[in-house]
C-alpha cells in the first residue's frame, strides 16, 4: 500500500531568486510548479534512479534500473522514503538508509556484492568518500524538492 504525498503549490513558496536561470531557487521545490501528489514509491523511484544515473557517471554500473531491480534493491529506498522528515540531515538520511538496507538482509562488505548482499557503504556516514556523502545529499535534496509532506 502506498502513502500518497502532496506537493506545495508554487504560489505558497517564497518568490523566486534573482539571477537564477530557471527562475525560481532550486532548494526550495516544487519543481513542476503545480498541485500534484506523488506516492512514496514514486519519490523513492526518481531518487533511486538519480542514484543509478550518477553512479553510472562514476563507472558503477552494478545497480539494476528501478524496474528490472528485485524487491530487496528497492525496498531500502522505499523504506528510506517512508522514514524521511524535511529536518533530517544528509546525515539522518544516511543512516536511515542503512537501517533499512539492514533490515533488508544487507551486510557491510569492502566491495559491493548485489547477489550477497553486502555493501562497503553500511558504515556511519563520517567513513563514507566524498562521492558517497555526495550521493546522500542528492537523495536528501530530491526528496525535500519533492515533498514537504512527510513526516
Amino acid at each position: 500500500r502506498s502513502s500518497t504525498l502532496t506537493m506545495i503549490p508554487r504560489s505558497q513558496e517564497r518568490q523566486p531568486d534573482k539571477g537564477n536561470i530557471a527562475g525560481e531557487n532550486p532548494a526550495s521545490g516544487p519543481l513542476l510548479g503545480i498541485n500534484m501528489k506523488l506516492t512514496t514509491e514514486q519519490i523513492a523511484e526518481v531518487c533511486y534512479e538519480a542514484n543509478r544515473v550518477y553512479c553510472e557517471a562514476l563507472g558503477d554500473h552494478s545497480i539494476t534500473p528501478w524496474l528490472y531491480a528485485p524487491e530487496h534493491q528497492i525496498q531500502p529506498t522505499i523504506d528510506c522514503i517512508r522514514s524521511f522528515n524535511v529536518h533530517n540531515t544528509p546525515e539522518d538520511t544516511h543512516d536511515l538508509w542503512c537501517a533499512a538496507a539492514k533490515k533488508a538482509g544487507w551486510i557491510w562488505g569492502s566491495e559491493k556484492n548485489v547477489k550477497a548482499r553486502k555493501h562497503p557503504c553500511l558504515v556511519p556516514y563520517s567513513e563514507l568518500s566524498e562521492h558517497q556523502k555526495r550521493k546522500d545529499i542528492l537523495f536528501h535534496a530530491i526528496v525535500k524538492a519533492l515533498t514537504r509532506d512527510i513526516n
